[in-house]
């Protein structure tokens, strides 16, 4: 309901969505400086909102992380339950796989 009332431009609403989208940013800023993917991949049952917020969740996440490494792009990917399996069972971007960020309930 949070999602629609944002979308029709009820301050309150678009506020929470856009701190959700801050939140977000935070937390893949974070992951980046510890694991520094080649991208992140944003997906589970809150992939709406990170839509919604993608141009604040990419300012925020370059702003937490660490400044020496270049952006890490971040796609939104609304993954099958055997593709968000396939995704997390790769590893560390260092191991040769990658990391996904999942926005909401879903477990990647």
């Amino acid at each position: 309901e949070v999602l629609t009332m944002a979308a029709e431009g009820l301050p309150i609403a678009r506020t929470v969505v856009e701190e959700a989208g801050r939140a977000l940013g935070t937390l893949i800023g974070t992951i980046v400086t510890v694991t520094a993917p080649a991208k992140v991949i944003v997906s589970g049952d809150g992939v709406a909102l990170a839509g919604m917020v993608l141009d604040t969740t990419r300012e925020q996440a370059r702003l937490v992380q660490h400044w020496t490494l270049a952006d890490a792009p971040i796609e939104i990917a609304p993954f099958t339950s055997t593709a968000r399996r396939r995704c997390a069972a790769r590893g560390p971007a260092g191991a040769g796989g990658g990391w996904a960020v999942c926005a909401g309930r879903s477990r990647c």
